[in-house]
């Protein structure tokens, strides 16, 4: 079975790099949303198999 590689520490690094050029809040809890749903992705696909 091929394993899929999820880029999840770029698609963080992006987020942050994003939020801190921002000067809005609503940006940062959304790129805290994201990287937790990205995180919850990954250990389901690994639990997945």
């Amino acid at each position: 079975m091929e394993e899929i590689e999820v880029p999840i520490d770029e698609i963080q690094k992006e987020l942050h790099e994003k939020a801190e050029h921002s000067n809005e809040v609503w940006i940062g809890r959304d790129a805290l949303s994201s990287a937790i749903l990205a995180c919850l992705a990954a250990v389901a696909a690994l639990l997945a198999g």
